[in-house]
């Protein structure tokens, strides 16, 4: 029973890619002593768990999702260290040095969470315990970091339309044009925005383009070539 597996399937649940029992047990059997190989009695399970009619596989995995779980204090470190590396990851594909605009190293990410002194925690996922730890950074001024920005185009056949747009779209959302192409028959904008202003960008567009415009994603995350480095 590996402790690893074990979290994936409590985090993800169905969506989980443990779905066959055979990658996340030994074997589909649940005892109730272990150590001396003594499997568990049908009438003590159903007693056990009534809502579930005695459904050996249905009893396994309600255990799987909220018993306890007993691991070796190396298998729990070791999955502890891989899960730090995950969030560490994360946060460096996610955040830029605000000034530089490049990312900084998973290594020096890492100091970062040691020095604030964040906490695994193995019952939830990684992306989660990224965005605290993000949060908890810029709070305790470690690094100083912001999230990156996704690079975004829009285009329409109407260039008074495109000119008319990109002010609205600066004016209202404070969005930053990073370069435009303006022509007889039309023209296109790219802009970098804040990941959570897709909708409302997209919004935007098609109100003033009268539903002409179109918006495509360049760039999930954009920043400057190379890592940080501080001196």
């Amino acid at each position: 029973l590996g402790f690893a597996r074990v979290t994936n399937q409590r985090n993800h649940g169905s969506c989980s890619s443990e779905t066959d029992l055979d990658n996340v047990l030994q074997a589909e059997v649940v005892f109730a002593n272990v150590g001396k190989g003594q499997q568990a009695k049908a009438e003590d399970l159903a007693k056990a768990f009534p809502s579930l009619k005695g459904d050996e596989r249905e009893i396994i995995l309600e255990i799987l999702k909220k018993g306890r779980l007993e691991v070796a204090e190396k298998e729990r470190d070791l999955h502890l260290n891989q899960q730090r590396l995950e969030i560490a990851t994360i946060i460096s594909s996610k955040t830029v040095n605000p000034q530089s605009k490049r990312p900084y190293p998973v290594s020096m990410i890492q100091k970062a969470l040691d020095e604030v002194g964040f906490s695994m925690r193995p019952n939830r996922n990684a992306k989660q315990q990224a965005l605290e730890a993000i949060k908890i950074i810029r709070e305790k001024e470690i690094l100083p970091l912001e999230r990156a920005k996704m690079l975004v185009r829009f285009t329409c056949e109407n260039s008074k339309d495109v000119k008319a747009t990109k002010v609205a779209l600066e004016k209202e959302l404070g969005a930053e044009a990073t370069s435009e192409d303006f022509g007889q028959l039309g023209g296109e904008v790219e802009f970098q925005i804040e990941p959570g202003m897709w909708t409302k960008f997209g919004e935007v567009v098609q109100k003033e383009t009268k539903g002409k415009g179109s918006l495509e994603l360049l760039q999930l995350s954009f920043t400057t070539e190379g890592d940080e480095i501080l001196e």
